[in-house]
């Protein structure tokens, strides 16, 4: 059974791909923030396979900007109020800001 809160369920998401390396991330250091961390675990992730707060982190941080926007605007579609872990609106609010 998918995950209710995958992007997957949103549209016509079902892709493998993964997002483009920019350039090789090394390892995130012992010492980083649960937000490295997580965007570095978070880039590997097949993209039809992200959650709808795997979107706003990513996208909040400007990366795979390119490859999310269009599935976050497919997920803003069927709900604008897409909520992660924060609050309701919060995927609107990083596409806006982004």
């Amino acid at each position: 059974m998918p995950d209710p809160t995958s992007c997957a369920r949103h549209g016509r998401v079902s892709s493998p791909a993964r997002l483009p390396e920019r350039d090789r991330w090394p390892a995130p250091p012992a010492d980083s923030s649960r937000l490295v961390s997580k965007a570095h675990v978070l880039r590997g992730r097949p993209i039809g396979g992200l959650t709808v707060e795997d979107l706003r982190l990513l996208i909040g941080q400007g990366e795979g900007l390119a490859h999310l926007l269009p599935l976050a605007l497919e997920v803003l579609r069927d709900d604008p109020m897409a909520q992660g872990d924060m609050y309701e609106g919060v995927l609107l609010s990083a596409v806006l800001t982004s």
